[in-house]
């Protein structure tokens, strides 16, 4: 049986402005095909003052989740590390097979490499 996987996107430190997201998000979902997972969950976390996806990742799937800085760059990176921490912790209770679940980050930003080697 394929690993539980969730993708966890931090929009806006991981796309170059020249790329779309409908494109980025068909490029990632196309990488991690044959890599025998099951995807049971897609988040895309941004700031919706500073320009975001709009609906073209919501079509491919993608829960847009809006985090407004209010003046802290560490807001998205709070959300989106207790979101990937909570998941697989969930994940890991509920699976009785000995499936561990699979976290995949998308980010440009070196913040979460504890909270990623701690997974």
């Amino acid at each position: 049986m394929a690993s539980p996987t969730a993708l966890f996107w931090g929009y806006e430190n991981a796309l170059p402005a020249s790329v779309r997201a409908a494109d980025a998000s068909k490029a990632i979902l196309d990488a991690l095909a044959p890599l025998g997972i099951r995807i049971v969950d897609r988040k895309v976390y941004y700031d919706a003052a500073a320009g975001g996806p709009g609906e073209e990742l919501c079509l491919n799937g993608f829960s847009l989740v809006h985090t407004p800085r209010r003046g802290q760059k560490e807001s998205v990176d709070k959300k989106m590390i207790v979101d990937m921490l909570g998941f697989a912790w969930e994940r890991s209770v509920s699976e009785r097979d000995g499936i561990k679940p699979c976290v995949v980050l998308i980010t440009g930003d070196g913040d979460y490499a504890y909270a990623m080697n701690k997974l």
